[in-house]
């Protein structure tokens, strides 16, 4: 028995000894044997593995072996249990993602031998500020940059605990074009992060969707001159930030999601942005109306989406340009390409809109409640048309329907335009002389046949009806029961 118990107690010790690092004078894993290493395509997949720690250095010399280099395009430790990203060895490594792990700690230099690294993924992680410190991403001396990983280029730290960033987080990144921070509930973007992001000199993507931001500061955007996309997703905004001026070379901006009422007029409008064209407003729960002078600041816009948006039931004839000659005598018209005003609630849109509706490519105005009256007959036999030629998709015509009133609901504007419907005019005070037509003919009917019954009942009331019911005695004939005719000699009688 005691013989029995020793076994197990050496059978155990060894494995144990096989599990411990390499401080621990441990015998190395073969990697390729837990994860899948692909040598042709340089992939080596060690995703949803159960791992709960990155491999050391000797670790990865099988992988090294097995590849006869230390080359490795794409490296994938997605959605394991790892929680410390220690440091990596030199390797060739490209991309690199530990999305949706458990990271808490980013030890110091931990990337500092990729030095091909071009792209990073540490998103959906449990990152604090206290663990995105400067020297998390030092590299190798460089005479002119400061320590840098000089090829990262793509960096994501999005869906973290992140609530605000250190002014000097980003200073051995140099060439860092894209920026994921989206997911991070930070509420407000103090001067530290303000800072941050401002220092990064080549950024052209930023992307700060669902981080709950009221506004933006200044000095956000005042740094990164190159900026060309920038993602305001699903934060607080009650109006358009007038701080985005800033980013002067903007082509692409995303303000869906946002409780955003009323954009133009008297209310918030777009500032002058001379590159901007592409921008999309949909999704917005509470956006009701797109008022005058909306997008006059916007003279490159090209693409334009705004979908989706329940209350969005007015749009300005004005909105993309001022057309009044005293104040702007030369209207700048944006060279619009697509225009999608896809399931809203709008009912009415104006021809006056924009100037050449025939040269937009692509025009998307399904499901929306259409009022089939006159001041949209311009849409059946103008728009529409354009759409179906200009459209490769039969449904983006025929799906545009009346709404209302009762009488045209479910109408086709294609089918209308086919046959040259012309659609009336409503009321001044919005009555509806056409849903009359049923009391009308009730009424006519009701007098064709209450009369001739009247008359008859009148008739045969005074006929006593005609001896079917007995004799009715009128009321003379009461008066002459009484009546006794006076004798002759009577009357003579003195």
């Amino acid at each position: 028995m005691k013989l029995l118990w020793g076994i197990l107690v050496l059978f155990a010790t060894g494995k144990y000894v096989q599990g411990v690092d390499d401080n621990q004078t441990v015998v190395k894993q073969d990697i390729c044997q837990i994860c899948d290493c692909n040598v042709k395509e340089k992939f080596l997949n060690c995703a949803n593995e159960n791992l709960y720690k990155l491999f050391n250095v000797k670790d990865w010399d099988t992988v090294i072996s097995a590849n006869k280099s230390a080359a490795l395009a794409n490296v994938d430790f997605d959605n394991n249990g790892i929680e410390i990203v220690t440091q990596f060895p030199t390797l060739e490594i490209h991309t690199l993602s530990l999305r949706r792990n458990k990271i808490r700690k980013i030890e110091k230099r931990a990337f500092y031998n990729l030095t091909l690294l071009e792209k990073l993924d540490l998103s959906d992680n449990k990152l604090t500020h206290a663990a995105m410190q400067r020297d998390v991403f030092e590299g190798h001396y460089n005479q002119q940059e400061l320590e840098p990983l000089i090829n990262l280029k793509w960096l994501s730290l999005a869906g973290n605990d992140l609530h605000t960033l250190d002014p000097d987080l980003f200073d051995h990144l140099p060439n860092l074009e894209t920026l994921l921070l989206c997911h991070n509930q930070f509420a407000i973007m103090d001067a530290n992060s303000a800072g941050a992001i401002s220092s990064i000199p080549h950024l052209k993507v930023l992307d700060l969707s669902f981080m709950e931001l009221r506004k933006i500061p200044e000095t956000t955007l005042h740094g990164p001159r190159e900026l060309k996309v920038l993602n305001l997703t699903g934060n607080l905004f009650t109006e358009i930030p007038d701080d985005i001026r800033l980013a002067r070379n903007l082509v692409e901006l995303v303000m869906d999601d946002v409780p955003i009422v009323h954009i133009g007029g008297n209310y918030s409008r777009f500032p002058r942005l001379p590159k901007l064209e592409t921008l999309s407003l949909s999704f917005m729960s509470r956006l009701v109306s797109i008022e005058e002078g909306a997008f006059e600041n916007l003279p490159a816009l090209r693409h334009l989406s705004i979908r989706s948006n329940m209350h969005f039931s007015s749009i300005h004839p004005h909105a993309f340009a001022n057309p009044d000659v005293e104040l702007q005598p030369h209207v700048e018209w944006p060279p619009l390409q697509s225009l999608i005003l896809y399931n809203n609630n709008l009912s009415t849109i104006s021809e006056k809109l924009l100037e050449r509706w025939d040269d937009i490519e692509e025009i998307d105005i399904r499901y929306n409640p259409w009022k089939c009256a006159c001041e949209n007959q311009w849409m059946v036999d103008k728009l529409v048309p354009i759409i179906k030629n200009k459209s490769k998709n039969p449904s983006m015509s025929e799906d545009v329907k009346c709404d209302h009133p009762v009488e045209m609901k479910g109408r086709s504007f294609t089918d209308m335009s086919l046959k040259h419907v012309g659609m009336r005019c409503e009321d001044y005070y919005g009555r509806h002389p056409e849903r009359d037509g049923p009391i009308l003919v009730g009424v006519f009917i009701g007098l064709m046949v209450g009369i001739p019954v009247t008359m008859a009942a009148l008739f045969v009331y005074r006929r006593g009806c005609f001896g079917i019911f007995g004799y009715r005695p009128s009321p003379a004939d009461y008066g002459r029961a009484f009546y006794k005719r006076t004798e002759l000699r009577e009357n003579l009688h003195i």
